[in-house]
């Protein structure tokens, strides 16, 4: 876009679409819920879908899509492996467009053994986590269901 028209647009109260909380890397667990959130600014409103692989997501039974005041929420309501992917998130109006990306990560559920111990004996439980910046950490239940 040049210059002049973007300050044409600028004047009249135009803007592009710009995305002012981008999209992160994150990884989520089979069996759970997921949930991706970006925030976008723009004037007239964007239009705002999502893609993962390129594919368009339509709202569903597995996918919830949320848009309001600028913020875009996808849910997977119940990850399963094949979800795993590239997510993105196109917003677009009469004046521009713009996108953020990321990928999701799905990791197999946690696996629990049952064990029996005699009274006495001293148990050491390991528990390791990762937390990748910008995905909202989900409940971990103890013990492992």
């Amino acid at each position: 876009m040049s210059e002049s028209m973007t300050e044409s647009s600028t004047a009249a109260g135009l803007q592009q679409p710009k995305f002012v909380r981008t999209l992160k890397d994150g990884s989520a667990v089979v069996g759970k819920p997921a949930q991706f959130k970006c925030i976008v600014t723009g004037m007239p409103i964007p239009e705002v879908r999502w893609y993962v692989d390129g594919d368009a997501i339509q709202h569903s039974r597995e996918y919830d899509i949320v848009y309001e005041d600028g913020v875009c929420i996808l849910r997977i309501n119940e990850v399963l492996p094949e979800d795993e992917g590239e997510y993105s998130c196109e917003a677009s109006n009469t004046v521009g467009k713009a996108e953020t990306k990321c990928f999701l990560k799905v990791l197999d559920k946690c696996k629990s053994q049952n064990k029996t111990f005699s009274g006495g004996t001293t148990i050491h439980i390991i528990l390791i986590l990762t937390l990748i910046p910008g995905m909202i950490p989900l409940p971990l239940p103890f013990p492992p269901e």
